[in-house]
């Protein structure tokens, strides 16, 4: 697939279907070769005690070509997890008991060349990293008769890079291992059911995320012994459940999430990121959800909408000399909706209409530039019919940003210039574009 470009506010506003310069000379694309395959074995020991064991691996082949180099990558996954379940009856209530572990280790190569009129040229770089980390987990939920459920867990992580420079052309290794302090991350949540369909939850939960390699490492490739990985608490009141006579759905959430050490990442050059912690967050908001299904004998109709609100702030966050404390988190959309109506009739006729709606975010982390809002329309009309029991075919058609608006499909935050050239934060979306496709299915009696 071709890559698109960012471009700047001026050329997003004149034409957002240029490229920059280099990247339209360039025509840079991407090109990959993956697999996956996995197996899992489920074995019941007990009536009251079962365990399962999945194994996994896949394979990941990339060739990018780019203004400023060419880029080839190999990575390799190997994964297994184990997980106990055992049910028993109390006097007050039924307590499961989970345990178990999982592992994960990735073999990640990545080299760069010189981009010779889109030929790969000279070796610029040459690397080999094993990502590894393991879990150990438990959980108890307990089933009271007063239909609350309790439930308490916690889980152990270890996460360790061992990343080796092989290019020696430049005399500077800087290979390295890197290991982050061993997480431990609790759970406890509540669980009560009014009756059959309508429940009120709350949870408090821990939760950490480490840097990627390329945020471990400075822009002359040294391993940074200053990054930290992110970790947070995270606070959740909600409600989900349907009316008695009614099809109507609800699942409303309200959290509160407090972020230590968040990473951001600072485009120093060309293709050269460099990750640095954030200091302390708070991410504030709501989630909603609701759904009406309605059934007219020959025609079945789904009425949908989904709200967020995310009131994002940095709580903490100097950035050399620059306060950004009290600002508002880059990147992210204060408010997102979301609607549609899905229909399906019995002679085979299905459809549906759905509408995004995305609020302007900041694009700097000292909020002084913003994009815009924006909506979309989309509709997809299709016919789906059985033949001989058996065969099942389906045609449809459709056309995605109907209005054909202009927007931003993706920004890049903090943004810097190069050679005199303005920013380019802006990612432009994809105008009204059309699709269609055929089907068919095959069921084996």
């Amino acid at each position: 697939a071709f890559i698109p470009s960012s471009i700047d506010s001026a050329d997003f506003a004149e034409d957002p279907t240029q490229a920059a310069f280099t990247w339209g000379q360039t025509r840079g694309f991407e090109d990959y070769r993956k697999g996956l395959l996995g197996i899992n074995y489920l074995q019941a020991l007990q009536e009251q005690w079962d365990i399962s064991l999945s194994v996994f691996g896949n394979f990941r082949d990339t060739y990018e070509l780019r203004p400023f180099n060419i880029l080839s990558e190999k990575s390799a996954v190997v994964g297994s997890r184990f997980k106990s379940n055992y049910v028993y009856e109390t006097a007050v209530g039924k307590l499961e008991w989970v345990m178990g572990g999982e592992y994960f280790r990735e073999h990640y190569q990545w080299s760069t060349f010189v981009n010779d009129d889109r030929v790969a040229g000279n070796l610029l770089s040459d690397n080999d990293e094993i990502r590894s980390y393991y879990n150990i987990f438990t959980e108890i939920n307990w089933s009271l008769a007063t239909n609350t459920v309790l439930t308490t867990g916690i889980n152990f992580n270890r996460t360790q890079y061992d990343y080796q420079d092989l290019f020696l052309g430049d005399g500077n290794d800087q290979s390295g291992d890197y290991q982050f302090e061993n997480q431990w991350s609790p759970r406890l949540a509540i669980n009560h059911k009014f009756n059959t369909t309508q429940s009120l939850y709350a949870q408090v939960s821990h939760g950490f995320s480490p840097p990627a390699l390329s945020e471990t490492l400075t822009p002359d490739g040294a391993i940074n012994p200053e990054i930290q990985p992110e970790t947070g608490y995270n606070f959740e009141v909600g409600t989900r459940g349907q009316l008695k006579r009614i099809p109507f759905w609800w699942d409303v959430s309200i959290y509160s999430m407090y972020i230590k050490n968040l990473l951001v990442a600072r485009r120093t050059g060309d293709d050269i990121f460099v990750g640095i912690n954030a200091g302390k967050t708070r991410h504030r908001g709501i989630d909603l959800s609701l759904n009406y299904k309605l059934d007219l004998s020959t025609l079945q109709v789904h009425i949908w909408s989904t709200y967020g609100f995310a009131d994002y702030i940095f709580k903490e966050f100097m950035d050399e000399d620059n306060d950004f404390s009290g600002n508002e988190l880059t990147g992210t959309p204060k408010h997102k909706f979301s609607a549609g109506v899905d229909f399906d009739h019995n002679s085979g006729l299905f459809g549906n209409v759905n509408f995004l709606s995305v609020s302007a975010m900041p694009l700097r982390d000292d909020n002084i530039l913003n994009s815009d809002n924006y909506g979309l329309v989309n509709v997809k009309l299709g016919f789906q019919k059985t033949l001989a029991k058996s065969f099942q075919l389906k045609l449809y058609c459709g056309i995605n940003n109907v209005f054909d608006s202009r927007y931003a499909s993706m920004i890049l935050v903090n943004a810097s210039s190069f050679g005199g050239n303005a920013p380019r934060y802006f990612y432009p979306g994809l105008p009204i574009n059309y699709y269609g496709g055929l089907s068919i299915q095959y069921k084996f009696n």
